[in-house]
């Protein structure tokens, strides 16, 4: 929760120690400035849709999977 008590939702971009930049479900960039946040909560929920992978074959849930796991950003070895 911000300052002005607007809430945001979405996954972590970028963060350091100024400010936070949040990618929510429509790919939209939000970048927020640590000093107004107040409230930075993690949800234990998915963001992925109740029942996506039930239409998908075991093949397709893979492949969709692994394409996901694609646009994550590399990690430092």
């Amino acid at each position: 929760m911000l300052d002005d008590f607007e809430e945001l939702s979405g996954m972590i971009r970028e963060s350091n120690d100024e400010e936070l930049v949040l990618i929510d479900a429509t790919l939209t960039d939000h970048r927020v400035s640590r000093s107004k946040i107040i409230q930075l909560d993690e949800s234990s929920l998915s963001s992925m849709p109740e029942g996506l992978l039930a239409a998908l074959t075991a093949r397709e849930a893979a492949d969709l999977l692994a394409w996901l796991d694609s646009l994550a950003p590399e990690k430092p070895e």
